[in-house]
């Protein structure tokens, strides 16, 4: 199955889709949904099943994408050691 492309997506897929008003009320769309808590969700009002039934559905969500970062260069002149240096 292909990763949801869209809150609703994620939440019908989860059955979870009556809490879609809640989510978009508040702003919430697959961008932050990874970092919601159980905190979180239970100041959005949910009950202790649909918190535990979200907390798993996001632990089954496809980990994002995250951008390659490039690593910073050490100071012109300053000797950075290799895996092949003792």
């Amino acid at each position: 199955m292909s990763t949801p492309t869209t809150l609703e997506e994620w939440l019908a897929r989860s059955g979870l889709s009556r809490l879609a008003p809640t989510f978009q009320a508040n702003g919430i769309g697959l961008d932050i949904v990874r970092s919601l808590t159980d905190g979180d969700l239970k100041e959005l009002g949910l009950s202790i099943g649909d918190r535990k039934r979200v907390i798993a559905a996001i632990a089954n969500l496809a980990p994002a994408a995250s951008p390659q970062r490039p690593r910073p260069r050490p100071p012109a002149g300053t000797h950075v050691p290799t895996s092949n240096e003792p």
